[in-house]
């Protein structure tokens, strides 16, 4: 065994507690006990008004209103750039198909203007 497991060992072996452990917490609880049974303190809750409710409730209303209307401008981006796309592709493809038609008739031997 190497020297880490050797030690692991040592720390983790079964120790007899010392003398006079259980007295000494048993007397800790005690002393906590009465502590606590003397002191008593008593704070009374505030509780919300109706009107602190009706602001709570205002306030999640405004929250949910914004975050929605931040959510439906993203899509409306979202749906611009789709559709500015869609015409750079169509461009793209107009531009490509006119070159292919040039190529074609230059291969075929027609002119720039028709047939032979």
């Amino acid at each position: 065994m190497d020297r880490l497991e050797l030690e692991l060992r040592d720390a983790m072996r079964r120790r007899e507690p010392p003398a006079g452990l259980r007295e000494r917490i048993m007397g800790r609880v005690r002393e906590e006990r009465t502590e606590e049974s003397q002191v008593v303190e008593f704070r009374p809750r505030r509780r919300m008004g109706i009107w602190s409710w009706r602001w709570a409730a205002a306030g999640a209303v405004a929250a949910s209103l914004t975050v929605g209307t931040v959510v439906m401008k993203q899509r409306q981006n979202d749906v611009l750039a789709a559709q500015a796309a869609a015409a750079e592709l169509e461009e793209a493809l107009f531009f490509a198909g006119t070159k292919i038609h040039k190529a074609r008739n230059a291969v075929w031997g027609r002119g720039e203007g028709g047939e032979r």
